[in-house]
């Protein structure tokens, strides 16, 4: 049936319904296996083992396997209960802050996410911490589609929109050779209009519930992994925003991606760096550096509250380090401002 319906589909939405069918079932078989499961918390355990913030239950191999998981028992509040946080004493809107920058570090920082945190899998516990169960539906991304993650957060800040409409290409939401500049206008518009007045009005429901639109106007495709993508922080932000109608979920992203673009020594997170924060102009193309984005960054990553021991001075003079270091040997900063 698939395949059958598969030449509309390409036609139609953008996608090979085979290909998201196949990996419909797959995911269904792995989460019938328990060993799978075992590990997925087992590689969750080590990511946030030096986060203060949050919980992964100790999986028990001995007793465990196939067809059985035994796991350390969770005291907490489910993560919609209100009063129940409110009775239980906890920081209500420190655990929503808590939650974001989890779900950011997973996809964004470890590449490997909880692909169905919705509230029943979600709990508070006395101390504040948030912690995760039910880790049969996980999911990976490469180091490169989040390295274009967060290049894409910065263009959104930066109001780039034609920088943003290539992201999407290098993400595989776009064929090469698209029309940059005739889909630029239209993806301006869906952001300008998520945004409002101010940062806090974002809702990423609103930018979905467009972005689906734009996919009949222009050849756009959702990548089976990004649906997962799209679904868990749906369920992320409707937990924020149950506790508080007023949360704004860019309002923690932008510190987070601001304060690891800063930090992180990874050659490939250096060059998104460089790519930023120069620019060419003239007729010569010469690289200038954007004093206003570094400030911009330096500003926002001192919001930043994501769990890591690092202090934001120790960041701000790495980062100055590190940029004469790759001035002086013109490796990153030509790598950085060469072509994808």
């Amino acid at each position: 049936l698939a395949r059958l319906a598969n030449e509309w589909s390409r036609n139609n939405l953008g996608c090979n319904i085979t290909v998201v069918v196949d990996e419909f079932g797959a995911k269904l078989w792995e989460e019938s296996n328990y060993e799978v499961e075992a590990g997925h918390i087992w590689n969750f355990g080590r990511n946030f083992a030096e986060d203060p913030n949050v919980k992964i239950p100790q999986v028990y191999f001995e007793h465990s396997g196939r067809r059985v998981i035994t796991m350390e028992w969770i005291e907490g509040v489910k993560s919609t209960d209100l009063a129940g946080m409110r009775r239980a004493g906890i920081d209500v809107d420190a655990f929503t802050r808590n939650g974001v920058q989890a779900a950011l570090r997973q996809l964004l920082e470890f590449g490997l996410f909880h692909g169905d945190p919705h509230a029943g899998n979600v709990f508070a516990m006395q101390d504040g911490r948030i912690a995760y169960v039910d880790f049969g539906n996980v999911a990976t991304l490469t180091s490169r589609q989040r390295d274009v993650m967060f290049r894409a957060i910065t263009h959104v800040s930066n109001s780039e929109y034609e920088e943003l409409v290539t992201d999407f290409v290098r993400l595989g939401f776009l064929r090469p050779g698209v029309d940059v500049k005739s889909i630029a206008p239209a993806m301006a518009d869906i952001w300008r209009d998520s945004l409002g007045t101010s940062i806090r009005d974002f809702n990423f429901r609103f930018i979905t519930n467009r972005f689906s639109k734009l996919m009949f106007q222009f050849p756009f495709r959702v990548p089976e992994r990004f649906s997962l993508v799209f679904r868990a922080l749906l369920m992320q932000e409707g937990i924020c925003i149950c506790l508080n109608p007023d949360f704004s979920i860019i309002e923690v992203a932008l510190p987070y991606a601001s304060k690891r673009l800063l930090s992180d020594p990874d050659p490939s997170m250096r060059r998104e760096l460089m790519s930023i924060v120069f620019k060419e102009e003239g007729r010569d193309g010469r690289a200038v550096l954007q004093w206003s984005r570094v400030k911009d960054l330096v500003e926002m990553a001192r919001q930043a509250q994501d769990g890591a021991s690092m202090q934001l001075n120790e960041v701000i003079v790495d980062f100055f380090r590190g940029l004469r270091r790759d001035l002086v040997s013109g490796s990153g900063l030509a790598a950085a401002l060469g072509p994808p």
